[in-house]
């Protein structure tokens, strides 16, 4: 995956009805207008949702803000949400010193 492509997709769990979106690759402001698109079409109406992402070299604030705002939004809808990271621990470590608190609070690394 070359650095300016992602891929995003849904599955279902296999122990229960979560639904699981998938993002993977570069997780910036070039690529959140589609990310944004696909999670209103595809993945907010559904009853649970993980969101998992990994293998992310590459993860701004407009993402950050993205996959927030999506959680926001969908718990004023009383519709449950997780995140999942899988990303390096200087990752995790430059989000977290970027004061994206918010994010944080909202999933577990499972790196």
């Amino acid at each position: 995956m070359s650095s300016n492509e992602y891929s995003i997709y849904i599955s279902k769990s296999d122990t229960n009805n979560d639904s699981i979106v998938t993002i993977k690759g570069n997780l910036t402001i070039e690529n959140s207008e589609a990310i944004h698109e696909y999670l209103l079409k595809k993945a907010f109406n559904l009853e649970n949702v993980i969101i998992k992402i990994e293998q992310s070299d590459y993860i701004d604030l407009s993402f950050v803000q993205l996959i927030v705002g999506f959680n926001n939004s969908r718990k004023k809808l009383n519709k449950e949400t997780s995140i999942e990271l899988n990303i390096d621990e200087s990752m995790l470590e430059l989000l977290e010193k970027s004061g994206s608190s918010a994010l944080f609070s909202l999933m577990k690394n499972n790196n």
